[in-house]
């Protein structure tokens, strides 16, 4: 993959690399690895990042997170993964690689696939999907949970019964249509798979509940053309939120369901379970950051926003959304000073919240 293309969240393939290098996050990013390697020339910039980065990956990621101030991260299990990316990395190749305080997160998706993949009755699917999960929390110590439904499925879901969960698995699983690959799938057998993936979504939160651990939800802006942004509005999740038997699990609207970070920052208001991570549209809206922060604080307590990135692929975007988000909460918090809503003392503790209090104390780390 060419360089400029780690700073898109476009899967598009037809995407143009001059189109890349003239958006403003990529064009931010050079600036700041300028600043690091002090090199002027572009071209060599990135000769030089190549050659230090193969050389010695460690010492490569070690300047980032320094020049960042970046301590922990918390990983989602499920990215890259091999059934759509051909490859993945161990959480310890990557703690070996990473010099800071590595969490994990467990997505739901994979261990779906793979256990569609055993073809087994409905039964046993339920059974190895509740003890794998278990028996992983346990071992691993994971800090969460994370579903990424939005895509291909939406977020737009109900309650469905085991009955009727079960009823629609055995005719996927007769006519083998579980083992088929997601692409083949007819618009009839993607309807049908939605109802049991809304059954799996709240089996996943009688698990969260159990074990106490936050439900982190995909939520608003993704990869294109994987998700229709249209169906993953956090208002969808509603049903979710104030379900009597779950509205103590705490939701995390991954991404601030940008654009829909006004609807993001009212469910946080009104709801005490519901929380919100800035990452993904943290960096990849550039100048948007602190726009956005700002209409997340319309309503949101800042007890409940929390600090992301979204990284993936490579380094840079980590430590990129380190700087930009941090410039961002800083420029948004000194604009709400300006205009006395908060004092100095009110906007130092709040950005405290927000990059790292807030998600030390949610996911107990």
């Amino acid at each position: 993959m060419d360089f400029p293309k780690f700073f898109t969240i476009s899967t598009v393939q037809e995407v143009n690399t001059i189109d890349v290098e003239n958006t403003i996050i990529y064009i931010r990013m050079i600036k700041e690895l300028k600043r690091i390697l002090k090199v002027e020339n572009e071209k060599k910039l990135i000769e030089k990042r190549m050659k230090e980065y193969h050389n010695n990956p460690r010492e490569y990621i070690n300047k980032l997170f320094t020049d960042a101030n970046i301590g922990t991260v918390i990983i989602d299990l499920g990215y890259p993964a091999k059934e759509y990316h051909g490859y993945s990395i161990s959480v310890k190749e990557f703690r070996n690689l990473v010099p800071c305080n590595v969490k994990t997160n467990y997505r739901i998706e994979p261990l779906i696939y793979d256990l569609f993949k055993k073809n087994i009755p409905f039964e046993d699917f339920i059974n190895e999907y509740t003890y794998s999960i278990e028996n992983t929390v346990k071992k691993e110590k994971h800090v969460s949970v994370k579903t990424v439904m939005a895509y291909r499925f939406g977020i737009d879901t109900q309650k469905r019964s085991e009955n009727e969960a079960k009823k629609i698995y055995e005719i996927m699983r007769e006519h083998k249509e579980l083992l088929m690959p997601f692409a083949q799938k007819t618009k009839d057998m993607i309807k049908k798979e939605k109802v049991i993936r809304e059954y799996m979504l709240f089996k996943t939160l009688e698990l969260c509940k159990k074990f106490d651990l936050p439900l982190q939800i995909h939520t608003g802006m993704g990869a294109s053309p994987d998700i229709d942004i249209r169906s993953a509005n956090p208002l969808h999740l509603i049903n979710i939120i104030r379900d009597p038997e779950f509205n103590k699990v705490k939701i995390v609207l991954v991404h601030s369901g940008y654009p829909y970070v006004e609807e993001a920052g009212y469910l946080a208001n009104q709801y005490p379970n519901v929380y919100i991570d800035i990452s993904e549209m943290n960096p990849f809206i550039s100048i948007g950051v602190k726009n956005k922060i700002l209409s997340l604080l319309e309503m949101a307590p800042t007890t409940k926003i929390m600090y992301g990135s979204d990284g993936f692929y490579t380094p840079e975007v980590y430590w990129i959304a380190a700087i930009i988000g941090k410039e961002a909460l800083s420029q948004a918090l000194d604009q709400l000073i300006k205009r006395e809503f908060i004092d100095e003392d009110y906007g130092y503790k709040s950005a405290k919240f927000i990059l790292h209090e807030n998600a030390k104390k949610l996911y107990n780390v």
